[in-house]
């Protein structure tokens, strides 16, 4: 006999695990490096997976040419902002958030990302929010094969009294979720990118631009909401200013791996060719934006002067401008220190020649399609490790990493 534990918990769970079960094997052919298979070959979704690495893979594993690296993360707050939307389309473009924010970080220390492994814990799973999340699994499973990787397991969890979002209103419709996950992949020594390998003054500076806010800024965005707006789900969807912003973000966030690890010397298949790639590092603009992550890569007694940032996207105007209106103002320098300022990614390149090679062979791979890529400066000798930035935001100043505004 059914409990009602099982019925509002265990039963929700398993119909969501089992779905997620079938985009983990509907994604172990997304790359041949590793060959994945379930340990249970009963057909339940339960347990652990295996997998070994392809031959070659496996030789240089074993003599030291190829070594390990993991990374994890979450997608943030843009759960909750997909949650007041409750759309298929919010839930469906969240899929992309934990890839971008755990491969991306292993490609920009060299490494080619090959699986992962993630967790969805909600409040509830109800007959009248399933279609969410099979969306969000639908985007995932988009992600995955984006991004070139295998999940390789995850887990659902329902946690009634755990889990919640900005904006809930308790209704059985809404899906208020978190989502993380796990990276695996692999990288070999000498195609390592750490912080201050041989960076000098005057090396160009690329950067990848990214059409979203990604998914660091989310705490100030909820402020945002909250002062202009309120809190309530039903008075914020009915609201179109309130909606229309929160709908701008939850844009998807651009997966860089799949193009940067190519260009860094990596072929699709795991191995590495013959030319070298002239990038000597890659900082991934996340939490603390470019002030804290680009900074980070640098070495001591170089700094950067960033002075063709591109125009950042629409919603990070748009929110500088909404904060101002809820009495919670940014100036420039601080939405360079909150927001990735127009660019995912920024690379140093080790002379102009190979900075356009690299640009390049982004563009041919169909990166530039996407967003834009190009060079936004260059590194500087700087005692104080100073980066200066030629605002796009909107007080258009040339601010200083060493001088923020008082």
């Amino acid at each position: 006999m059914k409990t009602a534990y099982d019925e509002t918990i265990v039963d929700p769970g398993d119909r969501a695990s089992k779905l997620a079960h079938s985009v983990c094997v509907n994604s172990f052919g997304n790359n041949s490096i590793i060959e994945v298979a379930p340990i249970d070959r009963s057909g339940s979704f339960r347990g652990p997976v295996d997998y070994v690495y392809r031959s070659d893979i496996s030789r240089a594993i074993g003599d030291g040419r190829v070594l390990f690296i993991d990374q994890n993360d979450g997608a943030g707050s843009k759960p909750h902002f997909a949650g007041i939307l409750g759309t298929e389309e919010a839930f469906g473009n969240l899929g992309y958030e934990v890839l971008a924010m755990c491969v991306d970080d292993i490609a920009r220390f060299g490494g080619m990302p090959v699986a992962v492994a993630n967790q969805v814990d909600a409040r509830a799973i109800t007959s009248k929010n399933i279609h969410l999340f099979q969306a969000l699994m639908r985007g995932f499973t988009c992600a995955l094969r984006d991004s070139r990787c295998i999940c390789t397991t995850g887990e659902t969890a329902i946690m009634t009294r755990n889990i919640t979002g900005f904006g809930d209103d308790g209704g059985p419709d809404s899906l208020w979720m978190t989502h993380s996950a796990s990276a695996h992949g692999i990288i070999r020594p000498n195609m390592k990118l750490f912080p201050q390998r041989d960076i000098v003054p005057g090396m160009p500076i690329i950067g990848l631009g990214e059409r979203g806010y990604r998914c660091n800024g989310g705490t100030q965005f909820t402020r945002i909401i909250e002062k202009l707006w309120g809190g309530v789900r039903s008075l914020l969807l009915r609201n179109a200013g309130a909606r229309s912003f929160i709908e701008a973000l939850t844009a998807p966030s651009v997966i860089y791996s799949p193009y940067v690890t190519v260009a860094c010397g990596w072929d699709q298949h795991g191995t590495e060719r013959a030319s070298s790639s002239g990038v000597l590092g890659i900082a991934h603009i996340t939490g603390g934006g470019v002030w804290k992550k680009f900074s980070e890569m640098l070495p001591d007694g170089v700094g950067a002067d960033l002075d063709r940032m591109p125009a950042p996207p629409q919603v990070l105007l748009q929110a500088q401008q909404l904060a101002a209106e809820a009495g919670i103002p940014m100036t420039d320098h601080e939405c360079y220190g909150t927001f990735h300022g127009g660019c995912g990614m920024l690379v140093v390149c080790k002379s102009d020649h190979t900075a356009l090679a690299f640009m390049h062979r982004l563009k041919s791979l169909g990166l530039s399609d996407r967003v834009s890529v190009q060079q936004v400066g260059v590194t500087t000798a700087s005692p104080e490790k100073e980066i200066r930035i030629q605002s796009r935001f909107a007080g258009g100043d040339e601010l200083s990493s060493l001088r923020p505004p008082q």
